[in-house]
């Protein structure tokens, strides 16, 4: 259900412009917790791949999915701020996207999976 409500979010940023511009300093901030955030889901998830316990898991990689939508709306702001516009940024936030809601989606399937077996 989260995967489908990102693949929309990430439709109506792409097609619709819609980009959020942080004021100059703030995009430092935005861009550093961004990257904290990021960092430690992955030892997170790294860390509870161990246990044996499978509400930890879930709850570790959904921390892990939205560090990369983090990611992925810092991308935007970045490139609305610092980018031309040229052709090339769509095709970057398009493929960011998409790796977003891959890695996303595959989560979700492996979660679901691993809760059938």
């Amino acid at each position: 259900m989260l995967t489908a409500a990102l693949g929309v979010i990430s439709i109506h940023t792409i097609w619709g412009g819609n980009v959020i511009r942080y004021p100059d300093f703030l995009i430092y901030a935005a861009a550093a917790f961004t990257f904290y955030n990021l960092t430690m889901a992955v030892v997170n998830v790294i860390r509870c791949r161990k246990l044996a316990n499978p509400l930890w898991s879930v709850g570790k990689q959904l921390s892990l999915v939205s560090a990369l939508v983090s990611l992925f709306f810092l991308e935007n702001s970045m490139l609305a701020v610092f980018g031309d516009g040229g052709a090339w940024q769509r095709h970057l936030v398009i493929a960011t996207a998409a790796v977003v809601f891959f890695i996303a989606a595959g989560m979700a399937v492996g979660m679901i999976r691993t809760r059938i077996e």
